[in-house]
């Protein structure tokens, strides 16, 4: 569940230390990697979809809007994506 803590830190370090964001968001893909396909096992949606996720809202705060729309583009036509509970694609497309 580690992952999940590191996803919303680097949200959070996204309004403002946005290389620590970045960061922290590599650490969060390092543990992504170690899961098996989408082996969300205890439901926190940490796996690499949310992580990359987390770099498009990253980017959006950097002000970088190709990026962020470029990243998002790629990864809603992921399977991932669908996997996601819907309230956690909601909050994700609103903010």
């Amino acid at each position: 569940m580690g992952g999940t803590l590191l996803v919303q830190a680097a949200l959070a370090a996204g309004c403002g230390e946005h290389h620590r964001a970045n960061e922290l968001a590599d650490r969060a893909a390092g543990v992504a990697a170690h899961l098996r396909g989408y082996d969300d096992q205890h439901r926190t949606s940490s796996g690499p979809v949310a992580v990359e996720l987390a770099r498009v809202l990253v980017a959006a705060s950097l002000g970088d809007a190709v990026e962020a729309v470029r990243r998002h583009s790629a990864i809603t036509r992921r399977e991932g994506w669908r996997r996601l509970p819907a309230e956690y694609r909601g909050h994700l497309l609103v903010r």
